[in-house]
């Protein structure tokens, strides 16, 4: 799908498209399942939709899924560019790799259960209430100029290299790590 093309489903028995995808240039896909494999590029938007399965975002592509209880989740999420994932309300214990690059923005809570985070040059995860922003059982690498704003958990394998900031929110990380700021080392319980 691409150029100005437009997919929106407006009856009563919904459209899903079951496979590889690709959407690109300022196509836009609103209220349309998707799972699979997906390439999301250009300006393209997905709006409003569940996305299953794997997803590649470069450009300014941008992903709103619809805000629903425990939606299908996605399993591996991969952002460059100036790519946004809006308003993710995701299932807890999930087992979700996602990997954010460039100015890649994620604005929603992160639940991986035997996942992996991978977050590197001005990526930024924030959640603007009160709840947990991120919350990681596995790997979770930060480098550069990654951010995280809200409350932080990372349990298992911790990497936190170059200017990494936590703006705001309580911390805790556990687990093996490697940490190159000695502030983050008061905030962390080091054996």
């Amino acid at each position: 799908l691409g150029g100005s093309s437009k997919i929106t489903n407006t009856t009563e028995t919904a459209m899903v498209i079951d496979g590889s995808f690709r959407i690109e240039g300022n196509a836009q896909v609103t209220d349309t399942p998707l799972k699979g494999n997906g390439y999301i590029g250009g300006n393209a938007e997905i709006k409003n939709s569940v996305v299953e399965g794997y997803i590649y975002m470069q450009d300014n592509a941008k992903f709103t899924p619809p805000v629903v209880a425990n939606p299908p989740s996605l399993r591996r999420v991969l952002m460059f560019g100036n790519t946004q994932v809006l308003k993710v309300y995701s299932a807890t214990a999930v087992s979700m790799r996602l990997e954010m690059y460039d100015n890649a923005i994620l604005d929603a809570p992160v639940g991986a259960h035997a996942g992996s985070l991978i977050m590197r040059d001005n990526s930024y995860v924030f959640r603007a209430d009160a709840n947990s922003a991120l919350v990681i059982q596995g790997r979770a690498e930060l480098r550069d100029n990654a951010r995280v704003q809200g409350k932080l958990s990372i349990n298992g394998d911790v990497v936190l290299l170059g200017n990494f900031s936590h703006p705001s929110g309580a911390q805790t990380i556990t687990g093996k790590r490697i940490i190159s700021d000695v502030s983050q080392i008061a905030v962390v319980d080091v054996p």
